[in-house]
């Protein structure tokens, strides 16, 4: 019995497909969305206003999941305001569905939280 709970916790895999994590700044009322299309993809959507106007910034990039880490990497076709590929690690929550970052940090210097919001 130890032998089935121990093989079963090893055997957890996170499915991330068809979800999409927010992050709303506070600060600067930005947000920022992850969209897992499939078993490897994933959409990134960035929106911001400035001087009354609202951007958006769509870009698309590759995922993998070790246990409860998820490492991402995408690329935007705007090189003149994404020069090079973006990186992050998030640490999932199962229990509170939320993705939170270990490299890119808010204003404050904390931890950034994307929530599910589908």
């Amino acid at each position: 019995m130890y032998l089935l709970i121990v093989v079963t916790l090893f055997s957890f895999q996170v499915n991330l497909v068809g979800k999409t994590f927010t992050y709303f700044d506070r600060i600067t009322g930005s947000s920022e969305s992850y969209t897992f299309i499939d078993n490897k993809k994933l959409k990134w959507v960035g929106k911001t206003e400035f001087g009354g106007k609202q951007y958006q910034d769509i870009c698309y990039g590759t995922y993998s999941i070790e246990a409860n880490k998820i490492r991402v990497i995408y690329a935007c076709d705007d090189k003149e305001v994404y020069p090079d590929p973006h990186k992050e690690v998030f640490i999932f929550s199962s229990l509170n569905n939320t993705l939170t970052t270990t490299i890119h940090y808010d204003q404050t210097r904390k931890p950034r939280l994307f929530s599910l919001i589908k």
